[in-house]
């Protein structure tokens, strides 16, 4: 296909008409349908190589002459020179656009596929009985029984593991145990190993592994959500030790 089948949308096409999940959001927002304009384009594509054929052999070439007094005379210059120009300025202008749309249609798309992160309920939260009804956790609370409720749901896909570098360059591992050995049928284990829970505000490491830890906090609310689970009606117990679990809920508290 020679170039004066090339349209100015064709450069389109071809910076941003594979199958990249963000450009495609950032054009869907703006109702441009791809597969459309690809469908024309490709029609034009074809009449234009047939008709570029056909005026093949009609078409002089360009050529310029030199006179006995060595003036240089032009015959004619072919469109492509103009042809090749237009493209160039186009090209020019898709990418300054796309460097202004991309980005913004990238974060529309994160703002849609990240969890916002919500402080689910507090394990120490959990209502307890009067001394008089002998006291102990109230199993038929709502915030119980809704959790209880939700498990229901995820215990199919249990279990669940996935090891993960994070985008702060903290490497994880995400472990929620099978309903077996879960603790309580009101909670959820979701043990999240590579973080440094014992850190404390004046430690060098201490807002890396508390962005560390919110990341892959939403990487299991992520995985409860996909699976028809409510995050944060689920009492979440985040380790065995205590210290984890009071350090990874005021992390999550102070997300919110």
């Amino acid at each position: 296909m020679s170039h004066q089948c090339i349209e100015p949308e064709h450069l389109w096409l071809g910076l941003l008409g594979k199958q990249d999940t963000v450009a495609a959001y950032a054009f869907a927002n703006l109702d441009v349908d791809l597969k459309e304009i690809n469908i024309a384009i490709l029609d034009k594509l074809v009449q234009h190589e047939t008709k570029a054929q056909d005026n093949q052999q009609e078409t002089p070439q360009s050529h310029a002459t030199q006179g006995i007094d060595g003036a240089l005379t032009v015959v004619s210059h072919p469109p492509e020179e103009k042809h090749i120009s237009r493209i160039l300025v186009t090209t020019l202008l898709v990418i300054i656009t796309a460097i202004v749309l991309i980005p913004l249609g990238y974060s529309a798309y994160l703002s849609k596929i990240t969890p916002t992160p919500t402080a689910p309920p507090s394990i120490r939260a959990v209502p307890t009985l009067p001394p008089q009804n002998g006291g102990g956790l109230d199993l038929n609370s709502p915030r119980i029984q809704n959790s209880i409720a939700e498990l229901q749901k995820l215990y199919p896909y249990l279990p669940y593991y996935k090891d993960i570098t994070l985008s702060t360059g903290v490497s994880v591992t995400i472990n929620i145990p099978e309903k077996v050995l879960q603790l309580t049928p009101w909670t959820l284990d979701a043990e999240i190993y590579g973080i440094n829970y014992e850190t404390s505000p004046n430690q060098a490491d201490y807002t890396l592994m508390k962005k560390s830890f919110l990341e892959a906090a939403n990487i299991v609310f992520a995985w409860v959500k996909q699976h028809g689970a409510d995050p944060k009606k689920i009492i979440y117990t985040w380790g065995t030790r205590a210290y984890i679990q009071q350090q990874a809920e005021q992390w999550l508290s102070e997300a919110t």
